[in-house]
């Protein structure tokens, strides 16, 4: 009989030893990406995150500038000056229009092209002078004579010509238009079209026309500022632009008035030449009354401008500087801008 094998407790069985993990293998899997799920949210990375906006700066009111003259105190004042000082003002300019006046009584000799730049000329510098006289009385409370105003006053002669051509230059679209205008008159008498197509064309001039108008407005005080200043072109034209700045349109009201009040005067002199026509008058008695209508309203004209001109540079000067409307566009520009928001710090 054999006997049965023996057989060791389970308790004294020894264990099998774990498995040793491969770690090449786990560094791989550790590294492996872990596929997103569909409904997980996509975490962004810091430098991405958006950043909180610092809130802007409260804007100042706009500063409300100085109110303008009227045009009709503007005209009054011209005529009281023209009143209190016509006899040295009305010599500066007959010196120079009178006998413009009689050479333009020769057509042989006023259609020449010589002489036509010589009455320019002449032209320019009765203005000038007439200007200087303006800024004298001004200055010094005395009108100057005829030989100071035209010796003394004519010195920025070239400038002030240099001045008077950028203005002209400015009405080169103005030309544009008018001639445009014209020719569709022509054309319109000449084909009997009118209606639409003639409206049309105006339309285009006008537009054509425009620029002209906002350079005028904008520099058409330089001739006074650079008298009054002694200024170099260029600087007159940056002063005359300053002047009008935030005063576009009350500019434009008071220069677009003076045509108006030219028209009024103008009225009684028409109406005169055309009686002496009906009566069968010789002509020297109009062109007699047209001279001293021209005597008396071209000061007049041009002390309207003066005083337009020094009342924007007594608003000017009167102004604060944080008033004024290129100080209003500087900190327009500063508080536009947004400043850049610091990085918030990472939390854990």
């Amino acid at each position: 009989m054999k006997k049965p094998a023996f057989k060791l407790p389970a308790r004294f069985k020894s264990s099998p030893a774990p498995a040793t993990p491969d770690l090449d293998k786990t560094a791989s899997v550790s590294e492996a990406p872990v596929p997103e799920s569909d409904n997980s949210p996509a975490i962004k990375p810091e430098s991405k995150r958006r950043q909180p906006k610092l809130p802007k700066s409260p804007k100042r009111p706009k500063a409300k500038l100085p109110k303008l003259i009227s045009s009709r105190r503007l005209m009054a004042t011209a005529l009281r000056e023209w009143r209190s000082n016509w006899k040295p003002y009305t010599k500066i300019i007959a010196l120079v229009l009178v006998p413009s006046i009689i050479v333009a009584q020769f057509s042989n000799v006023a259609s020449s092209a010589t002489m036509r730049t010589n009455i320019s000329a002449a032209a320019v510098f009765m203005s000038l002078a007439i200007t200087w006289a303006f800024v004298q009385q001004r200055k010094t409370g005395r009108v100057p004579n005829v030989p100071e105003a035209y010796y003394r006053g004519t010195a920025s002669f070239l400038r002030y010509a240099l001045v008077g051509l950028a203005l002209l230059i400015f009405l080169i679209p103005f030309s544009l238009g008018l001639g445009l205008y014209a020719i569709a008159i022509i054309v319109a008498e000449t084909t009997g079209v009118y209606g639409v197509e003639q409206i049309l064309v105006g339309f285009v001039a006008l537009v054509l026309s425009m620029p002209s108008f906002f350079l005028i407005v904008r520099y058409g005080l330089a001739p006074y500022s650079l008298v009054y200043d002694d200024l170099r072109p260029i600087a007159a034209l940056r002063a005359a632009r300053h002047l009008t700045l935030g005063r576009f349109w009350p500019v434009a009201g008071r220069l677009a008035m003076l045509p108006v009040f030219l028209a009024l005067f103008i009225t009684p002199v028409v109406l005169i030449t055309i009686g002496f026509a009906l009566l069968k008058l010789p002509q020297g008695f109009a062109i007699f009354v047209q001279s001293l209508f021209l005597l008396a309203i071209l000061p007049i004209a041009n002390l309207y401008l003066f005083q337009l001109y020094r009342w924007l540079e007594d608003i000017r000067s009167s102004t604060p500087e944080s008033a004024t409307p290129a100080a209003t566009e500087r900190e327009e520009a500063e508080t536009s801008g947004t400043p850049d928001a610091e990085p918030t710090e990472a939390t854990a």
